[in-house]
């Protein structure tokens, strides 16, 4: 499972972006609910990559070692006090008596990492006065995630998790590909939110995402079932009823319904450029 993070890990140092903890003015308040409103407006969201901080964090990661702890090491002022704090981050293997942890200052928290491949510090919203430790995580079967940590002073509180690719907005908010129609335009299901030290997921209607066309932006094999009218208890199968199709970069589809399971696309009701309607739905998993 730590089979990749002891050379990523490295590269830690690398993210070498400014950062300031002043408290700033924006037009869009932080944490603003949007579930009332219709689609939600994904372009002053970017890579989360671009909200990294500079850091002076050192690995002990040496290359071939799959068996020792990882002690990451470094300083920040994350809770801007004007204090730098002193973080200590360690990476075990879950079998390990000692358990992975996050230390500040005199504060400890364990944590449970499936394959950590990096620590990071990311400044989530520019208008609170936090700075954000985050931790990439590789997943138990390479679903990968990144967990956030806040240091308040009192206590190192996890704030969650977020999955796979995430794009943030600086005002407290996140969205990700795995919550994500991946045509184009990308169409988002829903945003979290920094709320009382957790990150909230808020879904968001979709009805103005339906019933238009969109671009396939890479070639995707999927699963297609025609059918004229799509019965209300329909549920994909892999039984040979369906056809294999291969969608090609640039095909027009038209969406007219996306159904959703835990907050994920699911399958989608569609036209293709053919006319014909039915189901498209993709492997969902192991």
């Amino acid at each position: 499972m730590l089979r990749r993070y002891r050379i990523i890990g490295m590269l830690v140092i690398l993210l070498l972006l400014m950062c300031s903890c002043t408290v700033a003015v924006n037009d869009t308040k932080a944490g603003e609910p949007n579930e009332n409103k219709e689609g939600f407006d994904i372009s002053s969201f970017s890579d989360i990559r671009n909200s990294a901080v500079k850091s002076d964090f050192i690995s002990d990661a040496k290359e071939g070692d799959y068996e020792s702890p990882i002690h990451y090491n470094g300083h920040y002022d994350m809770d801007c006090d004007s204090n730098p704090d002193t973080i200590a981050v360690t990476f075990t293997r879950p079998t390990d008596d000692v358990k992975s942890s996050v230390v500040v200052n005199d504060k400890t928290l364990d944590i449970y990492l499936d394959d950590p491949l990096g620590v990071y510090m990311i400044d989530l919203d520019k208008n609170d006065a936090f700075v954000e430790l985050a931790i990439y995580d590789g997943g138990p079967s390479g679903d990968p995630n990144m967990k956030f940590y806040r240091y308040i002073g009192s206590e190192i509180i996890e704030l969650g998790a977020i999955h796979d690719t995430i794009l943030i907005n600086g005002n407290g908010e996140a969205i990700t590909t795995y919550q994500m129609v991946n045509f184009k335009p990308a169409v988002p299901l829903g945003y979290y939110e920094i709320k009382d030290n957790n990150l909230v997921f808020h879904r968001v209607p979709i009805s103005d995402a339906l019933n238009k066309e969109y671009e396939v932006p890479e070639d995707m094999e999927g699963f297609f079932k025609e059918m004229a009218e799509i019965p209300q208890d329909f549920i994909p199968t892999f039984t040979g009823e369906e056809k294999t199709i291969l969608l090609k970069k640039g095909d027009e589809i038209t969406l007219e319904n996306i159904h959703v399971t835990e907050d994920v696309p699911y399958w989608y009701e569609v036209k293709l450029s053919d006319g014909k309607r039915g189901a498209l739905y993709f492997w969902m998993g192991d």
